[in-house]
């Protein structure tokens, strides 16, 4: 997909660390992100997350590579009732020694994060949600790749490349729409989804933050 200067693919187990690095930077401690398990740092979301993750079959995670670098992710589901369920399952003894090495470092800050995860996971969503298993939860670039200049230079609107894989892959499963809920305090997803043409259908807290719930069908608005 895009050119020859931009790859967009699945992640590969041994590219988890970056995309783990990517993640806090983006959305961890200093950034504002409530309850997000990012504030917990790279070891735990590479270790506790990721590498756990590779295997579930609910769960994708997609990066974009330029010249051998990992410039950018995202991160969706196609049944966000079942993604964790499945990780806890398959995966308990590297989920508890990532929350444990968490709790040695900021045992205070590990219950309050993973508190707030299970409370947005099961007693918070709209209940629109309950209809729509799909879930768009994270994308984030690279400042330098996500410029006009980058976009006519490569011919590739990375976010652009990222909702098409997204939803090819969600087709494949039966999915024909999916929700995302942005950051109020997050102009750039805002932007992003009202350019794609979502539908915004709520408003509340996720993960101690002001957010919009959007749906979006399969194969919608621009990309």
């Amino acid at each position: 997909m895009g050119d020859a200067t931009v790859e967009i693919g699945a992640l590969k187990p041994d590219e988890c660390a970056a995309v783990a690095e990517l993640h806090a930077s983006f959305f961890g401690e200093g950034h504002g992100q409530g309850h997000s398990i990012a504030m917990l740092g790279p070891e735990f979301l590479e270790r506790g997350f990721y590498r756990p993750n590779l295997d579930n079959p609910h769960l994708f995670v997609d990066v974009a590579r330029h010249q051998g670098e990992l410039i950018a992710f995202s991160v969706y589901s196609s049944d966000h009732q079942r993604v964790f369920r499945y990780t806890i399952r398959h995966h308990p003894f590297a989920l508890a020694a990532a929350t444990l090495e968490a709790a040695l470092r900021r045992p205070l800050r590990t219950a309050q994060k993973l508190a707030g995860n299970f409370m947005f996971l099961s007693d918070s969503l709209p209940p629109e949600t309950r209809a729509i298993p799909a879930w768009f939860l994270l994308l984030a670039v690279k400042p330098r790749y996500r410029t006009r200049e980058f976009q006519e230079q490569s011919g590739v609107w990375i976010a652009g490349a990222f909702k098409q894989r997204l939803e090819e892959n969600l087709r494949t499963r039966g999915c024909l729409e999916y929700w995302a809920a942005p950051a109020l305090a997050n102009p750039t997803a805002i932007a992003f989804y009202e350019r794609i043409h979502a539908t915004r259908f709520a408003e509340g807290i996720v993960q101690g933050e002001r957010c919009v719930y959007y749906r979006i069908a399969t194969g919608s608005g621009e990309s």
